[in-house]
């Protein structure tokens, strides 16, 4: 088994989970997403629009984190606004594969989270 890191990781555009992935009109990748932070051991987690924006090599050039709080606190609407505003932000985009360099970003820490 090789455990070297992968140089980049594809992600896939679905229709489901990975639905707003692709490239700007000028080239840069994206991915939009809705992750969250579980309530568990006492925490009353975290939820979250995630907008990442890659160069056309995979580099990270952006994170737009947007902490919604707690599921059973935030607003539904506003959330739901917020994320096709991030995604509008974009302009015009083309959904597709997109493959990116492996990184990480840090919003928040929870208790009862892994550090």
């Amino acid at each position: 088994m090789d455990s070297e890191k992968p140089e980049k990781i594809a992600i896939n555009h679905d229709g489901y989970h990975a639905e707003q992935i692709g490239r700007t009109k000028s080239g840069h990748q994206f991915f939009l997403t809705a992750p969250f932070v579980p309530a568990i051991d006492g925490s009353k987690g975290c939820e979250y629009i995630s907008l990442f924006k890659f160069d056309q090599d995979g580099n990270l050039l952006e994170s737009i984190i947007d902490s919604l709080g707690p599921r059973d606190s935030f607003n539904e609407e506003e959330a739901r606004e917020k994320y096709f505003s991030r995604l509008h932000q974009l302009g015009e985009v083309e959904y597709c594969r997109i493959e990116v360099r492996p990184f990480s970003v840090e919003k928040d820490r929870y208790p009862g989270h892994p550090q």
